[in-house]
């Protein structure tokens, strides 16, 4: 198809508060509901040992210190950035 892969990666915590999503009130029912239709791991970290996830149905927040070797059954919402030439 002429297409070429240039970036993988994992959504960030700012781009999911660009899209709607309230750190502040831990929530992303103001976002898509594609943002927030599935549970998935963010690319950014909340502190040094805790990592953002979203929670299917809205909520927004990071884990408890050192969860994250919990999986809680989460997947990962990759971003794609493909070459228009």
């Amino acid at each position: 198809m002429g297409i070429t892969l240039t970036e993988a990666r994992l959504i960030s915590y700012e781009e999911l508060e660009d899209l709607g999503c309230s750190g502040t009130n831990y929530t992303c029912e103001g976002a898509p509901n594609w943002v927030y239709s599935t549970t998935y791991w963010l690319g950014s970290a909340g502190t040094e040992s805790s990592l953002y996830r979203v929670i299917a149905g809205g909520p927004f927040y990071g884990t408890p210190d050192n969860s994250y070797s919990n999986n809680y059954g989460l997947g990962v919402r990759p971003v794609i950035t493909i070459s228009k030439s």
